[in-house]
C-alpha cells in the first residue's frame, strides 16, 4: 500500500519538474525573441536615420538649406525662385 503512494508522489514530483523545465525553456525563447526584436528595431532606426540624413543632404543641395551653427536646431532658407504662391502647385524638379 505504501509503495504505490510513494510512486504516485514521485511521479507528481517528476511531472512538476518537467513542466517547470518546459516553462523555463519557453521563457528563454521569449527572451531571445525579445532581444532579437530589439536588435532589429535598432537596425531599422539606424537605417531610418541614414535615410533621413540622405534626404536632408539632397534637400539642402537642391533648395539651398543650411544648418544652424552649433545649436542642434535646423532652419530653412528657401530661395526666392523656389517659393510658390498660394494655390500654385509645387515644382517637382
Amino acid at each position: 500500500m505504501l509503495v504505490p503512494l510513494v510512486a504516485i508522489l514521485l511521479g507528481g514530483v517528476v511531472f512538476v519538474n518537467v513542466q517547470r523545465l518546459n516553462l523555463t525553456t519557453q521563457t528563454g525563447r521569449t527572451v531571445d525573441m525579445y532581444n532579437q526584436t530589439q536588435a532589429d528595431i535598432l537596425k531599422l532606426r539606424a537605417a531610418l536615420a541614414e535615410k533621413d540624413g540622405q534626404v536632408v543632404d539632397q534637400a539642402s543641395k537642391r533648395l539651398g538649406m543650411v544648418l544652424a551653427p552649433g545649436s542642434g536646431l535646423t532652419y530653412v532658407s528657401v530661395p526666392k525662385e523656389a517659393r510658390i504662391a498660394p494655390g500654385q502647385a509645387p515644382r517637382t524638379r
